[in-house]
């Protein structure tokens, strides 16, 4: 799943204004805002074309590692049942 630009903008303001939220001048702490959310959207345009960023939430199938071995993990879940349950919409572009 690749991230809207609406949450990249939105991830990049709660990441700029928790960077900025010591700094008392307002007019400098504006502008460090918006410096700071330009290149936290930048980096994040760069790694999400690389690399397949997960929102933590996403990833139940981590618990899998909890309740069974890794044997059983590799003997009962195929790959494809994996990537079903962390990407959901992955698996519905390959189905279709």
């Amino acid at each position: 799943m690749n991230l809207t630009d609406q949450q990249i903008t939105d991830i990049a303001r709660e990441y700029a204004e928790e960077m900025c939220a010591h700094m008392e001048d307002d007019f400098i702490k504006d502008e460090a805002i918006r410096d700071n959310e330009l290149t936290f959207q930048m980096a994040v345009n760069h790694l999400s074309q690389r690399y397949c960023l997960v929102e933590k939430s996403k990833l139940k199938a981590i618990r899998f590692r909890k309740v069974y071995s890794e044997e059983d993990i590799r003997s009962k879940f195929t790959e494809e049942c994996l990537i079903d349950a962390l990407f959901p919409e992955i698996a519905k572009e390959v189905e279709g």
